[in-house]
């Protein structure tokens, strides 16, 4: 096994069982004397355990308020204004947009 897929492999199992004991004895017998990849499962272990407590990867309320494209001159995004449509493509539209804040300059505003 390759060692990401091991390395995958161990912190999936790892995290399914409880912390304390349980997990540290599974590492223990798992990762025996490899203090690397120990260190890396514990690693992405703190990673995970972090996410789920603060919520950093959940989807913003704000992500799909908006439907694609409803953008038009004259709205604000952050301290931009839109004036007007430069290009679009298969990611979204290229504007060309004002800012007043900290700096009065137009900019190409991608959305």
């Amino acid at each position: 096994m390759a060692n990401a897929d091991r390395l995958i492999e161990l912190f999936n199992e790892a995290l399914a069982k409880p912390a304390g004991a349980d997990r540290e004895r599974f590492l223990v017998e798992h990762c025996g004397t490899d203090a690397d990849l120990r260190e890396q499962v514990v690693s992405l272990l703190e990673a995970a355990i972090l996410e789920h407590e603060s919520g950093f990867l959940r989807q913003s309320p704000l992500i799909g308020h908006r439907p694609q494209g409803a953008e038009r001159p004259g709205d604000r995004i952050g301290p931009y204004t839109l004036i007007e449509p430069l290009g679009e493509g298969g990611c979204g539209v290229v504007y060309l947009a004002g800012q007043e804040t900290p700096l009065r300059r137009q900019v190409a505003l991608k959305v």
